[in-house]
């Protein structure tokens, strides 16, 4: 699952010691980042509930979850247990989303292959 990190964090080696690449320091602007602590330096140093808070962000993201989405979500996490009711809802509807665009993506698959296969038999010498 953290082969896709990659696109968001930059991993260099030792515990914590991750590094936002230069196009998603928005995501501290936008307040879906808060409370990463930083070293004397200045350089921000990422727990492991920080990268998987970080995975969550870009899977939300990667599915095409709103923004506004994921901030309500940010700020019922942030709510704490008494919000869990909320934020499983929310994740609910969204998967519930995911799952329709996945089926009309499948959909779209077996067309295009089936297309791949009408144009290759064409495609074929008649001997």
């Amino acid at each position: 699952m953290r082969s896709f990190l990659r696109d968001l964090l930059l991993l260099r080696p030792g515990r914590g010691q991750i590094r936002l690449q230069h196009r998603h320091p928005s995501l501290l602007r936008i307040g879906l980042l808060t409370g990463i602590h930083r070293t004397e330096s200045g350089q921000r140093r990422f727990s492991d509930d920080d990268v998987n808070w970080l995975t969550l962000l870009r899977c939300m993201r990667d599915t095409e979850m709103p923004l506004a989405q994921m901030r309500r979500y940010a700020d019922l996490h942030r709510a704490g247990p008494d919000r869990l009711a909320e934020r499983l809802t929310l994740l609910e509807e969204h998967g519930r989303r995911v799952e329709r665009r996945l089926a009309h993506l499948q959909t779209c698959w077996t067309v295009i292959r089936d297309e791949i296969g009408t144009r290759a038999e064409a495609a074929q010498p008649v001997h």
